[in-house]
């Protein structure tokens, strides 16, 4: 995470994090990702790798706050979820 931080800090654009579970062997927590956000905004484009049921849970438990791309095994879908949607 420290990694991650340190690029959100030293840039000023949006960082999107890819969350792939299944191919790297680990996840980021949907708490962790939650506060990566709220230590660093600009951390704010998730391309996340997982299930409908997952995604949906991530969207919820992140409190909507990133933008929300899913993909799985080279099938990609178009943004499913973004604070923008709200606006």
């Amino acid at each position: 995470m420290r990694f991650l931080e340190r690029i959100a800090d030293a840039v000023s654009v949006p960082v999107a994090i890819q969350n792939a579970p299944e191919y790297l062997g680990t996840s980021l927590s949907n708490a962790g990702l939650r506060e990566l956000n709220r230590q660093h905004p600009n951390i704010a484009i998730l391309k996340a790798e997982g299930s409908t049921t997952y995604i949906n849970g991530l969207i919820e438990e992140t409190e909507g706050v990133f933008y929300v791309f899913n993909g799985r095994g080279g099938w990609n879908s178009r943004t499913i979820s973004g604070p923008a949607a709200s606006a």
